[in-house]
């Protein structure tokens, strides 16, 4: 490894630099085969996981914008890839059952207590 590798290890530029080809091949609409790195190395693992994350991330925050528009879990879009479809119901599973469910869950009760009081 040269000295310039080593200073880049060292400041983190050298995994900005695969996250960067990894959210480039995202955008690019290629695949996980895209990777350039050797399977199984350190390298080829974080190129994949940030290739999964990114490529996964708007279906996330598609199925949360469907939990908060009060639509169910079936409106997911038919004809993803496993992969894609779990990522949109997790964001839909977020959204629904986590904070904003507790949210909701508040203001039918204000509704409630605020009804009786009348």
């Amino acid at each position: 490894m040269g000295r310039e590798m080593t200073h880049g290890i060292e400041s983190g530029e050298y995994w900005d630099a695969i996250e960067g080809e990894a959210v480039l091949a995202v955008e690019q609409g290629m695949d996980a085969s895209a990777c350039p790195y050797v399977a199984g190395s350190d390298e080829a693992n974080y190129w994949l996981f940030t290739f999964e994350n990114f490529r996964a991330r708007p279906y996330v925050e598609g199925g949360g914008r469907a939990a908060r528009a009060g639509q169910p879990i079936t409106a997911c879009p038919s004809g993803l890839e496993s992969s894609l479809r779990e990522a949109w119901e997790q964001g839909w599973r977020v959204t629904n059952d986590g904070e904003f469910r507790r949210l909701k869950d508040l203001e039918i009760e204000f509704r409630v207590t605020g009804a009786i009081r009348k």
